[in-house]
């Protein structure tokens, strides 16, 4: 359901940071930058790796959500805003320190803990193995529970989260919510490698029942997670 939910969506900033990431001068640019390097910078990568250089998030175009187009009913159905917001941030760190940032739930709890209350993993939900193409897949859910401001109530939040391999081997993380107190949340997180680490590019939407969220509390969301993941991952990669 997951990759059905998200499958369907624009791809403008995958594909033109995929295609940068391909070159082989980027990643020991993009280390060098990162790490107050002087080297001269390609024309065709200027827009990025400046905007990357202290370990910023660059957002790209946004997206609406349309029915129809082959999308499962689940969209066509979808009540509330249907805007998707996309960014980039790199990542100076194995695949491995990445996936254990994104999973050290007593870390992130103390990290957030302005905003969540309560994190952690749904016991009996994580499954793994390999689709019918021989990939690695691996699933689980989690019990989310933010805090906001009043006069909103604290906002629960089931969330699934499925880690797959596309073809060529890249992977990508997809997550979506069924909670009620969503109109809808779904996001998708493509890893791509460069050397010394990966670019995180990220679409990402939601829309609260009853809270009047703006573009940019999603924005600030989706930057506040981009740089807990590059920190703590690259923290975990020097040990």
């Amino acid at each position: 359901m997951p990759a059905e939910l998200t499958a369907a969506r624009a791809t403008d900033l995958e594909e033109e940071i995929d295609a940068l990431a391909r070159r082989p001068e980027f990643g020991k640019l993009l280390r060098s930058i990162r790490i107050g390097g002087g080297e001269t910078i390609p024309a065709e990568v200027v827009r990025w790796l400046p905007a990357l250089r202290a370990g910023g998030v660059v957002f790209g175009s946004d997206w609406s959500i349309l029915p129809g187009q082959g999308r499962v009913d689940a969209w066509n159905r979808l009540e509330g805003r249907p805007l998707v917001l996309q960014a980039v941030a790199s990542v100076l760190a194995d695949f491995d320190s990445i996936q254990r940032a994104q999973r050290d739930y007593v870390h992130l709890l103390e990290e957030r803990k302005d905003d969540l209350l309560d994190l952690y993993p749904i016991a009996g939900s994580y499954v793994c193995g390999e689709d019918p193409k021989g990939r690695p897949f691996a699933s689980l859910s989690e019990q989310q529970l933010h805090d906001l401001p009043w006069p909103y109530a604290n906002v629960p939040c089931e969330l699934h989260v499925l880690e797959r391999a596309e073809e060529g081997g890249r992977f990508v993380t997809e997550t979506y919510s069924t909670s009620r107190d969503f109109y809808w949340l779904a996001g998708r997180d493509l890893y791509l490698p460069v050397d010394g680490g990966f670019l995180l590019v990220t679409s990402f939407g939601m829309d609260v029942r009853g809270v009047p969220d703006s573009r940019g509390d999603i924005a600030d969301r989706m930057k506040s997670r981009l740089v807990s993941i590059q920190q703590d991952a690259e923290r975990r990669a020097r040990r």
